[in-house]
């Protein structure tokens, strides 16, 4: 029996719970209330004209309640007729149309105003209705000020290599006609001195937009940019906006000319910096290992990974550039080339035709020391051109006697002078022909056996030359050494 009587009610509370939701979801919805601008936009001496659409939405009849605060404003609000400030018994679902006039009460400023209006109905429902006029100005009276409002649209920081677009939206506040109005632009910066024209009918609303191409080599800063806006040389608005040029650092342009001349090249770089700060960089630029050899240059040489750089350490000033030069000479190498090949020509110019080689052949000795040396003697001539009045002396020291035998074909002596300080042994030839060699061979003996070096001195070929100039040509002086048995 309890538990029916708790069941029951359980269900008695939850049925007034939801009687009290649909109540108040039923008095939250009791009306609807539009408001309609008919003309909005007038002089002082006008009234603005609305359309007040009200209906009831209760399942009750509703008396509903017209009325403003704006009087505190200067304003007077009320529906037109007067008697539709009370409208009575509004049966559910019916709709009621009247007419709201507005009207200024005082002088007022030219502007915009926002008055309101309050629908209230039996039922505890009472709307706010908001309504905007935009009071003007009157013929007779010319002296309101104009009314504008600005929005500037820009990048606060931008890269002076990009171009700056700038969005202005405009209104005019009143139906005082702005048509003569104009925009200057005002800033430290060149590119923002500028003057629009940005005329304004009464009450239009529009948007300007300019574009702005700055110096790129603009110094990082902040700058200041003002927007004035002057109405017949009268200024009326000041707009002031910052503007923040970032430092901007890149890495040094360059180009290349070459200049080119036998067998030497000259190469410019032209490097600029295109940023807006000053910058000092490393500038380097490879080259072969033989051109290292000729390059005159103030850049350092510097040889990294296997690659020589040419290297300059450069520092500018925003928007400078320098040039930087390398010389490349090969004409030395060709000089000393061409000096070479004269040398080389006076040598084989003025060089004798005659060449007298000496040298032992033989040595007869044993431990005690030489005793028997054979002399050889090579006499050739270089030249295609025969020589004459060819004389061939030798010299043996004292410490060595000539022997008399001679070899089957050599030349025998023609003379063989002997003295306290050795012989000398003469040849003679009537004529040497062009490219031909004469050997000629003798021994010589020993007084004592030789110990130690023993040095053989020069041989001397005197002759006449196909210009008919005695001229001498001297052999090797030829050493040798009793220690060292020569070849036999």
């Amino acid at each position: 029996m309890r538990v029916e009587l708790a069941k029951k009610s359980s269900f008695i509370v939850l049925c007034l719970i939801l009687l009290i939701t649909l109540s108040t979801f039923t008095l939250a919805v009791n009306s609807e209330v539009d408001l309609v601008t008919v003309n909005n936009n007038i002089a002082p001496d006008e009234a603005a004209e609305f359309t007040l659409h009200i209906t009831n939405n209760a399942d009750l009849a509703q008396t509903f309640t017209i009325y403003s605060f704006s009087s505190s404003q200067g304003w007077n609000v009320d529906p037109n007729p007067l008697s539709d400030k009370v409208i009575e018994e509004l049966e559910p679902g019916e709709s009621y149309e009247t007419t709201i006039l507005a009207q200024p009460t005082e002088d007022l400023d030219a502007g915009i105003y926002y008055l309101n209006l309050e629908v209230d109905g039996d039922q505890e429902d009472t709307q706010d209705v908001s309504l905007k006029v935009y009071l003007g100005y009157s013929e007779e009276d010319t002296q309101y000020l104009p009314s504008i409002s600005v929005q500037v649209e820009m990048d606060n920081e931008i890269d002076p290599r990009e171009v700056q677009t700038v969005v202005l939206n405009l209104e005019n506040g009143n139906s005082r006609n702005l048509s003569s109005l104009v925009l200057r632009v005002e800033s430290e910066l060149e590119e923002y001195t500028l003057d629009i024209p940005v005329g304004l009918e009464p009450l239009e609303s529009k948007t300007q937009e300019f574009s702005v191409t700055l110096n790129p080599y603009t110094q990082a800063k902040d700058y200041s940019i003002f927007f004035v806006f002057d109405l017949d040389g009268e200024t009326i608005k000041v707009v002031e906006e910052e503007l923040t040029v970032p430092a901007v650092v890149s890495d040094f342009a360059w180009t290349l000319s070459e200049d080119k001349s036998f067998l030497k090249s000259s190469q410019t770089f032209l490097v600029s910096n295109d940023g807006n700060v000053e910058n000092s960089q490393e500038f380097r630029y490879a080259i072969g290992t033989i051109e290292s050899l000729f390059v005159a240059s103030d850049a350092q040489i510097l040889r990294e990974d296997g690659q020589q750089y040419l290297i300059w350490n450069v520092q500018l000033e925003p928007g400078d550039s320098t040039e930087l030069i390398a010389v490349y000479n090969y004409r030395i190498v060709f000089y000393l080339l061409i000096a070479f090949l004269l040398i080389v020509c006076f040598y084989l110019t003025v060089r004798l035709p005659i060449t007298v080689r000496k040298k032992a052949l033989t040595i007869v000795g044993s431990s005690d020391g030489l005793s028997e040396i054979k002399v050889l003697l090579e006499v050739r001539n270089k030249r295609k051109y025969p020589v004459r009045d060819v004389m061939i002396t030798d010299f043996v020291p004292g410490i060595a006697n000539v022997e008399k035998g001679i070899e089957i074909g050599t030349l025998h002596p023609h003379k063989v002078h002997t003295g306290s300080q050795g012989s000398r042994i003469e040849w003679q030839l009537s004529e040497l022909d062009g490219l031909e060699q004469r050997i000629i061979s003798y021994k010589i003996k020993a007084k004592l056996n030789i110990l130690g070096p023993f040095r053989l001195p020069r041989s001397i070929v005197q002759f006449v030359d196909k210009r008919g100039k005695v001229q001498k040509a001297y052999s090797n002086m030829f050493r040798l050494d009793a220690s060292i048995p020569p070849e036999k």
